[in-house]
């Protein structure tokens, strides 16, 4: 999809999200997202800067060979995976 339906979209998602956690206990403020299924293109990453999120995740397969990165638009590129989440690795 085009950048300002992404933008829309994304929006959409962050308000439902914080509309309805209870980030009172937080640590931190929600400043990232993991993009369904990896999939993200320049459109996302615009529309992910937009609402104010800060750094993407994606699978650490999704990004290889470059892991850990800083893109062209300052966003941060961050990689996981399921079995450093799933042993509190992460």
């Amino acid at each position: 999809m085009d950048a300002a339906r992404s933008v829309n979209l994304m929006r959409v998602g962050q308000e439902a999200l914080t509309e309805t956690v209870d980030f009172s206990r937080a640590s931190r403020q929600l400043t990232g997202f993991v993009p369904p299924t990896d999939a993200f293109d320049d459109a996302a990453n615009e529309a992910i800067q937009s609402v104010g999120y800060r750094y993407v995740a994606s699978a650490w397969y999704a990004e290889a060979p470059r892991l850990i990165y800083i893109d062209d638009t300052g966003l941060v590129h961050l990689p996981w995976s399921q079995i450093a989440c799933g042993n509190g690795a992460a």
